[in-house]
This record gives structure tokens, C-alpha cells and sequence, in this order.
């Protein structure tokens, strides 16, 4: 998976997350982040279509913020008792403005579908062949609201597997990246310091977010990735959001401050956020196959280049960080893997058992996934 993006590449993009880090810190008097990510875009060199490029950072922070408030209004929902059932049924309809049962099971079902078929494609990538683990569900009508009930579990737990696997391709990226640290010829960065050190979801955070979001879209504007090609800004800002927020929770993981199983339900909240962005994202192109769409984009999103590219980013920003930071996300994410593989290996023996009933595929596909889970971590 990690020649989706060639050293080549992954070399200039962690040099223009580090500039973009060291210059925000050296500022006298610090400029709200969006001015000095357009300051910065406007003194780079290779940049062609000036305006275009700016257009699209300050898309990428807006997405930043989106993600924020999403996660913010589903962590205050659940804090009152409400489950995250309810909070995505009521969003879908707030976000769409569709009330009809029907047209919203028929949402529900096509973001599964293209999520199941994202899963499927994540184990072939980790696997490097073929595996057909998640079957296809059968679309049909829904007409009652516990019907419509069932179908947004169905997609959560979709939702839920994708970010258990997401997490596992991730963090063996962060921690490549933390390995190849040099500590003699480190600069380190304040902020990307405080984002570890802070509280989740704190200011130092969200800055460090857009600054590797702005950094991400200027490499690839001025060296473009093939891996990146079709993936926009708003989608560059969820993957880097969700490779940083996971450095993030290892890092607190490590330090003692938060126990593994609170570490992947942070993380899977950030998941089922990202389904309000890009539900918002897709309602505003006016789209008729509404469905499809954001399934598509959030398939794209934690599918293979996207889990790369938040490996990248969070692994990078925790080299800014410093050593003593480095090493202890490099812990975190052994015992966030550790715990991710175990959940997935649950998640196989269930499908195992699925395909004595659907088939032969899905019985080979778990045998295949099982073994090669068996040699990690």
C-alpha cells in the first residue's frame, strides 16, 4: 500500500508540512490561521492557477471546521442520552431536508452498499489480493420507521468496521513514519507540541489540522500525486483530520490519559462525523443519485490512499512535535492496533459464520483476513 505514494513524494510533502509548520511558529505577531495559509500559498514559486489554489485551501479549513462542529454536536448528543442511531437519522434529514422514510432508507442504503464495497476493497489492499469479506446487502423498500431504524445500524455498522480498518492501515503508517525520525536535525514546532499536548479537540488542534491540510494541497498542487488524483480539498481535510486525530489519541493512549476502548470510540465518533461533512458537501452540488455519492466519497476518503495520506499526515505531525512526543504516539498506535486487529478478527469469525448461510467467498475471505491478522502487532 505504501507505493500508492512514492518516497519521492512522501519526502517533498513532509517538507512542505514541515516549512508550512516552522514559518506559522516564527510569525511575531500570529495571523488567524485561513490569512496565513493564503500568505503562504501566495509566496510559493511553482504555484500556477494562484487563485484556484486558494479557492481550494480555504475549502479544505472550512472542512476542517465542519468536521469539528459534527463531532462536537454528536459527543454533546450522546452526553444526553441520545445514541448515535438517532443523531444520524435526525441529521440526514436536517442536512437533506428529506422527511420521507423512504427516500432516506434509500440514502441509508446506498452509502452501505459503496461502504461495504470500500471495506472489501481495504482487506484486498492490506492483503494484496482479492478478498470478498462483506457481502452485499439487498436493497428494498422502507416504509416504517423501524425499518428505517435498522437500515441507519446497518450503515453505523459499517461505519464502525471501516474505521477498525481504517485505523489499522493507519497506524502502521504513523508509526513507519515516526520510525524514520532524526532526532540530530529537528526542528521542533510549538504548535504541533501543543496539539499532543492539549485537550482533544482544542485550538492548537484544529490550527495544526489546517496548517497539514493547506500543506497537503500546496505539495500536490506543485508536485502532483497520482494516488490524489480526483480526491479534492474538503476530502484531503478528512483524511488528514482523521490520520491527525488518531496520532493524537495514541499519543493521549500512551501518556495514560485515556483507556483503549474510549480511544477507538473518539475515533469512530470522528468517523460517523464525517458523514454529516460530506452528506452537507454533496447536498450543496445539487446531486440526483444523493446516496451513491456520499458513500462513494466516503469510501474514497478511508479507503487505501486515503488511510496513506492520515497516516502521513498525523506520523508527520508528530515528528514536528518533538522526540518524546514521537515516541510515545509510536506506543499509542502498537496498542491501538493491537486493539483494532482484535476487534477485526471478531468482526471475520462473525462474517465466517454469516457465509455457512450467503457462501464459499465469504468463508475463504475470512480464512485469508484471519491469518494475516494473526502477524500483526
Amino acid at each position: 500500500m505504501s507505493d500508492l505514494i512514492s518516497p519521492q513524494e512522501k519526502a517533498y510533502l513532509t517538507n512542505v508540512i514541515s516549512e508550512i509548520f516552522l514559518e506559522y511558529d516564527a510569525q511575531v505577531d500570529k495571523k488567524e490561521v485561513e490569512v496565513f495559509c493564503t500568505n503562504f500559498v501566495e509566496q510559493r514559486d511553482k504555484i500556477q492557477e494562484l487563485s484556484i489554489v486558494i479557492d481550494e485551501v480555504n475549502l479544505g479549513l472550512n472542512t476542517i471546521d465542519s468536521l469539528e462542529n459534527y463531532h462536537r454536536d454528536l459527543t454533546n448528543a450522546q452526553k444526553k442520552g441520545k445514541s448515535k442511531v438517532n443523531w444520524l437519522k435526525a441529521n440526514l434529514k436536517a442536512i437533506t431536508n428529506i422527511k420521507d422514510i423512504r427516500k432516506i432508507g434509500e440514502i441509508v442504503q446506498s452509502i452501505q452498499a459503496e461502504l461495504i464495497n470500500s471495506n472489501n476493497q481495504h482487506l484486498s489492499s492490506l492483503l494484496d489480493e482479492n478478498v470478498e469479506l462483506f457481502p452485499e446487502i439487498s436493497p428494498g423498500e422502507i416504509t416504517r420507521i423501524d425499518e428505517e431504524t435498522e437500515a441507519v445500524q446497518g450503515l453505523l455498522g459499517n461505519v464502525q468496521n471501516n474505521s477498525l480498518l481504517t485505523t489499522l492501515s493507519c497506524v502502521q503508517q504513523i508509526e513507519s513514519v515516526v520510525e524514520h525520525l532524526d532526532t540530530n536535525n529537528q526542528n521542533v514546532s510549538q504548535v504541533a507540541k501543543d496539539c499532543f499536548e492539549g485537550e482533544l479537540g482544542n485550538d492548537s488542534e484544529l490550527v495544526a489540522k489546517k496548517l497539514v491540510t493547506c500543506g497537503v494541497i500546496v505539495a500536490d498542487n506543485e508536485v502532483p500525486m497520482e494516488a490524489l488524483e480526483g480526491m479534492d480539498a474538503p476530502q484531503i481535510a478528512i483524511v488528514v483530520d482523521m490520520g491527525i486525530t488518531i496520532a493524537k489519541v495514541a499519543y493521549k493512549l500512551a501518556q495514560g490519559k485515556m483507556q483503549v476502548n474510549k480511544a477507538m470510540d473518539y475515533i469512530y465518533d470522528h468517523f460517523v462525523a464525517a458523514i454529516g461533512t460530506v452528506t452537507q458537501a454533496v447536498v450543496q452540488l445539487q446531486t440526483q443519485l444523493m446516496g451513491t455519492q456520499i458513500g462513494a466519497i466516503l469510501g474514497s476518503i478511508f479507503g487505501p490512499v486515503g488511510t496513506l495520506l492520515g497516516g502521513i499526515a498525523g506520523g508527520v505531525l508528530g515528528r514536528l512535535a518533538g522526540n518524546p512526543i514521537a515516541q510515545s504516539i509510536k506506543k499509542g498506535v502498537v496498542k491501538i492496533g493491537q486493539f483494532a486487529k482484535e476487534s477485526v478478527i471478531k468482526v471475520v469469525d462473525t462474517m465466517k459464520q454469516v457465509g455457512q448461510e450467503i457462501g464459499k467467498k465469504v468463508i475463504e475471505g475470512a480464512k485469508k483476513v484471519k491469518k494475516f491478522l494473526t502477524n500483526l502487532f
